[in-house]
């Protein structure tokens, strides 16, 4: 309602309908699947975030769901998770995923 009402002072008071033109970018509708180097585990994001790593579910993300994630080996009982890039560490003693810090 207030997009075809009411000006904004930031928008030199215009109204935001006035200055909104859609994207010309057209987007896939699915990515790509992303292939792994050979000899990674793998493991798919359920519904709710999870893996299932020896019977145990650990949560990862609710962003990946039903996205295949791999992982690498570290450090004994350390993984490097990762898609394209990576996301975090999973302890496997622990069971516990540590997402990756953010590039600042």
């Amino acid at each position: 309602m207030f997009n075809n009402e009411r000006p904004h002072e930031g928008l030199d008071n215009q109204v935001p309908t006035s200055l909104y033109h859609p994207s010309s970018v057209r987007l896939p509708r699915k990515l790509p699947e992303f292939t792994y180097p050979k000899g990674l585990l793998l493991r798919r994001v359920n519904n709710s975030g999870d893996i299932i790593w020896h019977k145990n579910r650990i949560f990862i993300s609710e962003v990946f769901r039903f996205e295949e994630l791999g992982f690498e080996l570290i450090t004994p009982g350390v993984y490097r998770v990762f898609r394209d890039m990576a996301i975090g560490e999973l302890n496997v003693e622990e069971l516990r995923f540590r997402a990756a810090r953010r590039a600042v």
